[in-house]
């Protein structure tokens, strides 16, 4: 499935410019929620002023400080490791989920209105699958990430489609979402990359402006980018030389200048052809019509059945006048 990152910019700039504020605020939790940033406590201290403490408190008993350090380090491990399981399963059990979520809404806006209902569906829908699935993703991408650093990178591309998979097939189990996640980046994890690389500068300009610039626009756009890529590779989006469909649903075929007024089409059109009721349950010669959807004879050419009642075969221009033949 071909694509350029030119159209889906277009695409996701088109979308984000109409339903803006809600747009804003998903991704920022998005950001919140994937963001991964952490803080770092640093100390400091001099020599002098930690032999102070040990003259202070120890005197000079040198061989009882090891004991307490021991004791305090083996304290400070307990309380980090603690904290990496909260961590841990605050990730599996709930942020992990509400991706789910977000990718939902921004999947949802590139074909109408999103709902803000939708951060919730993990929730509500799968969420056991959606707790299994993503685990399974990360688990894998960080077994690979053991080998080296690129293997890890490619299989986080590789399993870049989950979330909306979940978000939008809840009836896929976790072995068919992954693989028909793999299947859809097949031979687009280098041009997914290098569209990711095309929004550094967003995120620089972001940085410089104290995260204002990438709150009230580059993340938006860069997440509704990536649920454009979503909707490309599978096949929800029709495109014509970077056109959208209006709904991105294409489910007819239609002749030349045959139009299908109520989005299905269930018959074959000829040139100029229209079916404006969705029924056609007749042959039409040229230029015949049915105005009324049920048509219960044959007619030549120019002929009309206008009360729907001819059960009689008309010659050309032929009518039924509703019985006025003495016949």
């Amino acid at each position: 499935m071909s694509w350029t990152r030119g159209e889906l910019k277009n695409r996701a700039k088109l979308t984000l410019k109409t339903f803006y504020w809600k747009m804003v605020l998903v991704a920022l939790i998005l950001s919140f929620v994937t963001g991964g940033g952490g803080t770092g406590i640093s100390g400091s201290g001099t020599r002098s002023s930690g032999k102070a403490v040990k003259n202070s408190v120890f005197g000079d008993g040198a061989d009882t400080l090891p004991k307490i350090s021991m004791g305090v380090a083996m304290a400070v491990l307990m309380i980090v490791l603690v904290v990496m399981v909260i961590a841990l399963m605050i990730r599996i059990f709930l942020l992990n989920v509400l991706t789910v979520g977000c990718r939902g809404f921004f999947s949802q806006s590139m074909t109408g209105d999103p709902d803000l209902g939708t951060l919730g569906n993990g929730f509500t829908r799968n969420y056991w699958k959606c707790v299994k699935t993503c685990f399974l993703r990360d688990l894998f991408v960080g077994l690979w990430s053991l080998l080296f650093f690129f293997p890890g990178l490619v299989k986080s591309y590789e399993y870049r489609m989950v979330p909306y998979l979940l978000a939008e097939h809840p009836e896929m189990d976790s072995s068919e979402v992954l693989a028909q996640s793999k299947a859809m980046m097949n031979g687009n994890k280098w041009d997914a990359f290098l569209l990711d690389v095309s929004f550094i500068g967003w995120t620089l300009l972001g940085a410089l402006t104290a995260g204002l610039v990438y709150i009230f626009w580059a993340g938006p756009y860069i997440y509704a980018t990536d649920a454009a890529l979503y909707h490309r590779l599978s096949g929800l989006d029709a495109y014509g030389n970077g056109g959208y469909g209006p709904g991105g649903y294409s489910q007819g075929t239609y002749g030349n200048g045959g139009y299908d007024q109520g989005g299905y089409g269930q018959g074959a059109y000829g040139n100029g052809g229209y079916d404006q009721g969705g029924y056609s349950q007749g042959t039409y010669g040229n230029g015949g019509y049915d105005q009324g959807g049920y048509s219960q004879g044959t007619y030549g050419n120019g002929g009309y059945d206008q009360g729907d009642h001819d059960q009689t075969d008309n010659t050309n221009s032929g009518y039924d006048q509703d019985y006025f033949s003495d016949n």
